[in-house]
């Protein structure tokens, strides 16, 4: 049996490839019409508006500094992370950082805090010894 999962992931996959969204519509209502899936359409919904929210998400910066930062210094950091400036940032201010920065961008996790950076010198340090 079809899930409105499956439906959804299709319906996605089915756009990323093909440009016309009416033809994709079309097919798309078709194949659910031919199947009898209409009582599935509300979760399917729930589906597609539940990946968009992933998606936005990850395509969203959140830094995570001791103190407010300037424009220029947000720009740098999305710069070093290697995310477009139209990327929508979110700032954290969290005092327990000693200096430096924590950022997210795509599921991934840059670390240039101060206390990172003492960690890793100190194992570096260590592993020469």
């Amino acid at each position: 049996m079809i899930s409105s999962s499956q439906l959804a992931k299709t319906l996605l996959k089915m756009s990323a490839e093909e440009a016309d969204s009416k033809n994709i519509l079309d097919k798309f209502f078709l194949f659910v019409a031919q199947y009898k899936l209409e009582s599935l359409l509300p979760a399917v919904l729930f589906e597609l508006e539940r990946s968009a929210t992933l998606q936005k998400k990850e395509e969203q910066i959140e830094i995570t500094t001791a103190h407010e930062l300037s424009l220029s210094a947000q720009n740098h950091i999305q710069a070093l992370i290697g995310a477009p400036k139209t990327a929508q940032t979110v700032l954290r201010v969290n005092q327990d950082l000693l200096g430096g920065f924590k950022a997210r961008y795509k599921g991934l996790e840059y670390q240039g805090s101060l206390s990172y950076t003492v960690d890793t010198l100190e194992k570096s340090l260590r592993q020469e010894v």
